[in-house]
């Protein structure tokens, strides 16, 4: 049996017929991102968001404009170490 490891978090992830695994099939992304198509491998959902900064935004519904919105962000996303580009 291969072990992999997520490309975000770095847990194992072992190749058998019960593992799950999430990949990115753009191709554009794998070609900037992955140098081999084994380090296109994550455990989850989330770790996949998070390596994609991926955030859930909800519509304001108190405002009639719908180009405006509100980010709500989920807390275990949040990360204060990650440095913001000004």
């Amino acid at each position: 049996m291969r072990i992999r490891y997520c490309a975000c978090c770095n847990c194992e992830i072992r190749e058998d017929e019960s593992a799950e695994y999430f990949k990115i099939l753009d191709n554009n992304l794998q070609i900037k991102f992955f140098e081999t198509n084994d380090e296109n491998i994550f455990c989850s959902k989330e770790c996949i968001c998070k390596a994609l900064s991926v955030e859930r935004f909800d519509f304001d519904e108190t405002n009639d404009d719908d180009s405006e919105y509100s980010n709500e962000i989920v807390e275990e996303d949040f990360n204060p170490d990650k440095e913001v580009d000004e």
